[in-house]
């Protein structure tokens, strides 16, 4: 007997599988019935990968629904089969996902030749920046209190004083 390893999960699957192909068999508002591929995409976070749900829902399951009382004709088996896709390296992440669910869903891919996007990437500007340079907070930070600072003029002290004399904040008499 084959268990699934998460029993709280697998009939979930299931239906969104099957509501998929439904959406698919229903697409223009008339049941027209036909054989549909469905994929579902779920992430692991146990395993760290996606899991690819491939599934081809036959024509006779989905009349099932559409015709209750009668007998279904043809094929009604569902095979589901799964892909686990590691997350990691992102880089090659398109063409391990591509394996899973085909080039129809991914697009144009070579399985063999991993995109790295170097070409693509914009040249670093050579031009220095326009915007100032500052300080190093440590160096701001360590000259603020050093003894021989030029600003500390007695005239910007009583400037500064009478600032604080005039306000209501930080000056308690």
């Amino acid at each position: 007997m084959l268990l699934p390893k998460n029993e709280d999960e697998d009939q979930y699957i299931l239906a969104v599988i099957i509501a998929l192909a439904q959406q698919s068999a229903y697409g223009n508002g008339e049941f027209t019935p036909k054989d549909v591929k469905v994929r579902v995409l779920t992430t692991s976070e146990e395993d760290e990968s996606f899991v690819v749900y491939t599934a081809t829902v036959p024509a006779g399951f989905l009349r099932m629904f559409h015709e209750p009382e009668k007998a279904p004709q043809g094929d009604t088996e569902i095979r589901i089969d799964y892909t686990q896709v590691p997350i990691w390296p992102v880089l090659g992440l398109k063409e391990r996902l591509g394996q899973a669910l085909g080039s129809e869903v991914v697009g144009d891919f070579d399985a063999s030749n991993m995109e790295t996007y170097e070409a693509e990437l914009p040249p670093t500007p050579e031009t220095p920046s326009p915007k100032r340079r500052r300080d190093v907070l440590s160096e701001v930070f360590n000259a603020s209190f050093s003894e021989d600072r030029d600003s500390d003029s007695p005239v910007e002290a009583i400037g500064k004083r009478r600032c604080l004399e005039e306000s209501r904040v930080g000056l308690v008499r």
